[in-house]
């Protein structure tokens, strides 16, 4: 059986056995004679022959145990008697251990094991040699010994582990210092916050501490930065080439735009950082076919230039190879519509504020297929409405044909166009158009006259007198108006007024009470020509029909 113990300072703190092997106790033999032994002097007994004296053995167990022999009896001088002469005689055969020799204890060093700690891996064992004695025993006195050697059993070693690891004293260790960021949520943010996003708002110190497995203390500082979301906002200055101020960029041509970023600290520790987009205007020169801002509303058109009049081949329309007509939505400044045309280098030539339409002109001669281009890229623009080319429409001013006729020279072309612009062969209505009346110039339109300048409507009559035999409206067209009351006016054609109840002298007595918005829509619409009263309608004498909503069935339809 090995046993195995640890110790500890000398003490067996653990102790455990395993069982090696199992040897059998070793039995004592003996021998023991039954034939009787008569004496050569009496012949009268028979003999008993002691080669057959076998006997069972009687198996007894005697370990280490030398049997003593008996000193030999001095014979006496007198003969002994016949009984006297008869003996027992036996054999017995034992085993026993001589030569025991002791183990001895072998160290084994474990650098794995606390200094001071053992621990047995083989229990010692004695050697010994196991001799077989076989003895002859007569009259109870061994007369004869004998010694077999049998087997010779080597000692086991006892060996034992002893740890050698050296025992140092609990120590406090302190890692490198671990850094946190997380905004005001608790929400980790990275190693590296944007300072375009966030700004330090505070910081805390702390520890965290363990324990390792051989008892050292573990602490790692802790620095937990906690950020706040930087506020934004945005300003936008105007300025000329100089740098100096402006408010109102009308006359000016948009150059360029920079932006610039401002940090600022307020006293609560806010953090605000202001975009600044400064944008550069250049004025813009006064054209003789312009006039100022100060002119009416500030409307403003270039006029056709022959030199830039393009052809398309395939389908045979013509245009102004350099320009654009663009409209835009509600909402959508000319500032805005200036840093669209500056992107794709085209500058702002005509402006009707009213219609939100522009005449953009670009910096080189295009082609029909590129001009096409264009303006499907501006279509695409959120602001844009619409986008066409400024197409030329053509016609004879000495001709009473109503057909477009188109020069076959560009001396004719250039004759007609030029014949077409003549102002002199437009009609001049004599009415008064109120206080602000500067004449007739289409090319500038402005005054209480504007809206028929800008439409070109004297060059629509002209064509509609040599369509018509010198009439600019057929006799027979009639156009209705629906409103809140009205058309009862020295300056308007009213046919008949429909949704009126009572006397022709209470009707239009109900009807001069109603709103002048009725009579301004149809003012616009056929208000007489040359009457030297009011103003002139887009259809001047047309017939009108006024529909009252002021009454009956036609109450807010």
């Amino acid at each position: 059986m090995n046993v195995t113990s640890v110790l500890k300072d000398g003490v067996v703190i653990s102790s455990s056995e395993e069982i090696v092997s199992t040897v059998a106790p070793i039995n004592e033999l003996v021998r023991v004679g039954t034939k009787q032994v008569i004496s050569s002097n009496n012949d009268d007994k028979p003999q008993l022959n002691t080669e057959t004296n076998e006997i069972p053995a009687k198996e007894t167990v005697e370990e280490e145990k030398t049997p003593e022999v008996m000193p030999e009896q001095s014979k006496p001088d007198s003969k002994p008697s016949a009984v006297e002469e008869t003996a027992k005689e036996e054999q017995r055969i034992r085993e026993m251990r001589r030569d025991v020799t002791n183990f001895e204890t072998l160290y084994q060093d474990d650098d794995t094991l606390a200094e001071g700690t053992e621990v047995e891996v083989t229990a010692g064992k004695e050697g010994y040699t196991v001799v077989t004695v076989t003895e002859t025993v007569r009259d109870g006195q061994v007369v004869s010994s004998k010694e077999d050697v049998k087997e010779i059993v080597p000692p086991v070693n006892r060996v034992v582990t002893r740890g050698t690891r050296k025992q140092s004293q609990p120590k406090t260790i302190t890692n490198p210092t671990k850094t946190i960021n997380i905004d005001e949520d608790g929400v980790d943010i990275g190693v590296n916050p944007s300072d375009e996003v966030y700004y330090l708002k505070a910081t805390q110190n702390s520890e965290d501490k363990s324990t390792s497995d051989n008892g050292d203390t573990v602490i790692t500082p802790v620095v937990t930065n906690i950020y706040a979301k930087i506020q934004s906002q945005e300003k936008v200055i105007t300025v000329d080439e100089e740098g100096h101020p402006i408010e109102n960029t009308e006359g000016y041509i948009f150059l360029r735009e920079s932006i610039d970023k401002k940090r600022e600290v307020a006293v609560d520790g806010i953090v605000t950082i202001t975009q600044i987009k400064t944008r550069t205007y250049k004025q813009k020169e006064i054209k003789p076919t312009e006039k100022s801002v100060a002119d009416g509303d500030g409307s403003y058109i270039k006029s056709l230039e022959a030199n830039h009049i393009a052809k398309d081949e395939e389908t045979g329309l013509e245009f102004v190879d350099n320009q654009i007509i663009l409209s835009t939505r509600d909402g959508i400044s000319k500032e805005e519509v200036e840093r669209l045309a500056s992107e794709y280098k085209m500058s702002i030539v005509g402006h009707l504020i009213e219609a939100n339409y522009y005449q953009l002109e670009l910096s080189q001669v295009k082609s029909y297929l590129e001009l096409k281009k264009l303006m499907e890229d501006l279509q695409q623009n959120p602001m844009v409405r619409t986008v066409e080319l400024n197409n030329v429409q053509r016609y004879d001013t000495n001709s009473d044909e109503t057909a477009v006729v188109a020069p076959k020279t560009d001396a004719e072309t250039k004759t007609q166009i030029e014949l077409a612009a003549t102002k002199s062969d437009l009609e001049k209505p004599n009415d008064p158009f109120g206080d602000d009346m500067d004449g007739w110039d289409e090319e500038n339109p402005s005054g209480d006259n504007w809206g028929l300048e800008v439409i070109r409507a004297r060059q629509a009559w002209k064509l509609l007198k040599d369509a018509n035999k010198g009439e600019i409206v057929d006799k027979d067209l009639k156009v209705g108006v629906y409103d809140s009351g009205g058309f009862i006016h020295a300056d308007l054609n009213t046919f008949a007024i429909v949704g009126s109840r009572g006397t022709a002298s209470e009707k239009e007595e109900e009807l001069r009470k109603g709103e002048e918005h009725a009579n301004h829509v149809a003012g616009i619409i056929g208000a007489k020509m040359n009457n030297n009263y009011g103003i002139v309608g887009v259809a001047p004498d047309v017939k009108l029909i006024g529909f009252s909503s002021k009454r009956d069935n036609y109450s807010n339809k």
